[in-house]
């Protein structure tokens, strides 16, 4: 089996897992959930799954602060469900796996699985103040992926881009899109429960969804699949490319929406 294949597999099967996880214990005490979840990263983020990758930079190393970040997670979005019937911690949880998956860094794990809380909030000051107190990296992470407060989705989208870019030079390196990418990947999962809203019907709305994600997403990707960011290991000479991986996440949606 090719890298490509395998790493692919895992991601949409992980991806899978989480919401079976999430929907198993949305009523139960949110202890259960948070052991749930920590087995299956800690499964799928083991030494023996990348290249250049030290015991030190592992989720098992930082399980303290990993424990944290997923209580804050589940806390600020427990109650809240997607247009798929999801509930909304599904979500976070994926972006953070795919991270935890492809061998990011802790800190750009975190922040995918906190890359909600800080947007839309009520309270967003508290709420930097809160992820600066787990982690300055963390609160720099979430703040760079965080849009502005306006209903207007395209204009949102639009400045969004360009908030990640400037992060990411500030930064030196491209974490801001791969929590994007993340992201993005995870929003793929229920696509097919995108309601209809501002005059355009679901498939109109799914449809147009796609495009976007299609123009944003895969520049980003391509940017890190040229870095060589993701450290998954191969038997053989392989990269694992994650712009080929959206692609095809895009495609398969598609032909769920527009069978031919």
């Amino acid at each position: 089996m090719s890298l490509q294949l395998q790493v692919s597999l895992a991601l949409d099967q992980g991806i899978e897992e989480v919401h079976h996880i999430c929907e198993e214990h949305a009523h139960n005490d949110s202890s259960k959930l948070l052991k749930a979840i920590r087995r299956l990263y800690f499964k799928n983020n083991r030494l023996s799954l990348f290249r250049g990758v030290g015991a030190q930079e592992l989720l098992r190393a930082h399980e303290p602060l990993f424990m944290r970040v997923l209580d804050l997670a589940i806390t600020r979005h427990k109650g809240e469900f997607r247009n798929s019937g999801h509930p909304y911690i599904a979500h976070a949880l994926s972006t953070g796996f795919v991270l935890s998956r492809l061998g990011f860094p802790p800190e750009v794990i975190f922040s995918g699985i906190l890359h909600d809380t800080l947007e839309d909030s009520n309270h967003a000051t508290d709420t930097l103040n809160v992820l600066y107190g787990l982690n300055p990296a963390i609160a720099w992470y979430v703040l760079s992926v965080s849009g502005i407060n306006t209903q207007d989705a395209v204009e949102k989208d639009k400045q969004l881009k360009v908030k990640v870019e400037c992060f990411s030079e500030m930064a030196g390196n491209l974490f801001p899109q791969v929590i994007k990418c993340a992201d993005g990947i995870a929003n793929l999962y229920d696509v097919e429960g995108m309601e209809g809203r501002d005059g355009r019907t679901a498939t109109q709305r799914q449809r147009r969804f796609l495009e976007e994600s299609q123009q944003k997403l895969l520049p980003w990707a391509r940017q890190i699949d040229e870095a060589m960011l993701i450290k998954v290991k191969a038997k053989r000479e392989e990269n694992f490319k994650l712009s080929d991986y959206i692609s095809d996440c895009i495609d398969n949606k598609i032909s769920l929406i527009d069978p031919a």
